[in-house]
């Protein structure tokens, strides 16, 4: 029976179909490699750093089709970027990986750790045994884990910082261990132990972020310390700056440790000697000054973890600009760096400074990410500071609510 045309041409089409589909998939455009960078303040005189790693990295096989997405530092732009951006990551899309810069306040992750709980970022531990570039056993550990989610690693952090008072020829009597807490130096019988445990200094605000620790259990969503313990904290310190007004320490000036720390003109030839602040829970806290990962619905995990490991190794955490404008003149991951042996960006420090910082280093118990939680203890302590000095309004009054509001941000995180 011979066969009508219209059956004919429906077999060819149907035999034709699936060399349609894949011709039509190949002159699909693809979509290139979006890479979120926020370098917080002048981040736009910083985005040529970032297509300057971009561009180098294409010699270690990284891909040719990489988009550049830069947050503006400030202004409404900056507050449309990161709407946009957040109503991309709850549709499902997204950046493919992010650079994060920690010093702006109103970053596109308000709350990292509460990021990992929703599982925004890709686990990276089966890419981190197959890294090419990084060197994960000289990576700090105890930094590293701050980016441990439940199940894995999700977040690398790349740079960090902590406070430190320096005396100027003059060391502390007592020596700080893990253990140590913040009371105890508070209530210490060493004048100098006493000094280092100051608060709050004009040109350090970031101590009160290390001695509070980390505020929250953000899986539980529960602050760590109750009102009445803060109350007690705010009130001791108030009665320590009160205690050195009368007391004539040697020299001294509070900073965060970092890349560059001695070429500040107060202490630039002083015979340096460095003690932390130990947290209210024991220890030193470190805090995340930058930290990278990958958009969990990535469509391409692999060739977005090859720019991350190149971005972690050595060489990059030494000279590359985008890590060092990231950093911010804190202190890189990669253990043994910051000698004259291993400069970063052509500095080092002082071999006794040194060795200094690694007896500092020794006593973090624990690294965070800056949270809006810790604006709110540093204006609550100015608060507390405001009523002393002014002797109107109530400190009890003051703490009840910076406590409330911490809450509720918690609980709208």
């Amino acid at each position: 029976m011979k066969q009508q045309p219209r059956n004919i041409l429906s077999r060819i089409l149907t035999a034709l179909l699936p060399v349609l589909i894949l011709f039509a998939g190949c002159m699909a455009k693809k979509e290139p490699l979006r890479v979120c960078v926020d370098l917080g303040y002048n981040s736009a005189g910083k985005s040529l750093l970032a297509e300057n790693f971009l561009t180098n990295a294409k010699d270690y096989g990284a891909p040719e089709d990489v988009e550049l997405v830069v947050i503006p530092p400030e202004g409404e732009e900056r507050k449309g970027a990161i709407t946009q951006l957040r109503t991309e990551l709850a549709a499902g899309k997204g950046p493919d990986l992010f650079i994060i810069s920690a010093s702006k306040e109103d970053g596109l992750f308000r709350f990292p750790e509460k990021a990992m709980e929703r599982n925004t970022f890709l686990c990276l531990d089966e890419y981190i045994e197959n890294a090419g570039h990084m060197e994960w056993d000289k990576l700090s550990p105890v930094i590293m884990e701050a980016g441990r989610g439940r199940n894995g690693q999700y977040i690398l952090p790349m740079s960090y910082s902590f406070p430190v008072t320096i005396y100027n020829g003059a060391s502390p009597r007592e020596s700080l261990t893990r253990s140590t807490t913040w009371q105890d130096m508070a209530d210490s019988s060493d004048p100098l132990v006493r000094g280092a445990a100051l608060m709050f200094d004009p040109y350090c605000v970031e101590r009160i972020d290390s001695v509070f620790g980390k505020a929250a259990d953000y899986a539980a969503e529960e602050l760590l310390f109750s009102q009445e313990e803060l109350l007690n904290i705010y009130s001791s310190a108030l009665e320590l700056e009160d205690a050195l007004f009368q007391e004539e320490l040697p020299e001294n000036r509070r900073l965060n440790i970092g890349v560059d720390f001695d070429s500040d003109e107060g202490v630039r030839n002083w015979d340096m000697r460095l003690a932390p602040v130990c947290s209210i829970s024991g220890g030193v806290t470190a805090r995340i000054t930058s930290w990278c990962a990958v958009n969990a619905n990535t469509q391409r995990p692999e060739e977005a973890f090859l720019l991350l490991d190149i971005l972690m190794g050595k060489e990059s955490q030494q000279y590359a600009g985008l890590y060092h404008a990231a950093m911010d003149g804190s202190v890189p991951v990669y253990e043994g760096l910051m000698t004259e042996e291993q400069p970063v960006q052509r500095w080092h420090m002082q071999e006794e400074v040194y060795q200094q910082f690694l007896d500092a280093r020794d006593l973090i118990t624990e690294a965070k990410f800056s949270t809006p939680l810790d604006n709110y203890l540093c204006a609550g302590y100015a608060g507390c500071q405001a009523v002393q000095l002014l002797g109107q309004g109530d400190i009890p009054h003051e703490v009840e609510e910076v406590y409330r509001q911490m809450s509720m941000e918690l609980a709208e995180s």
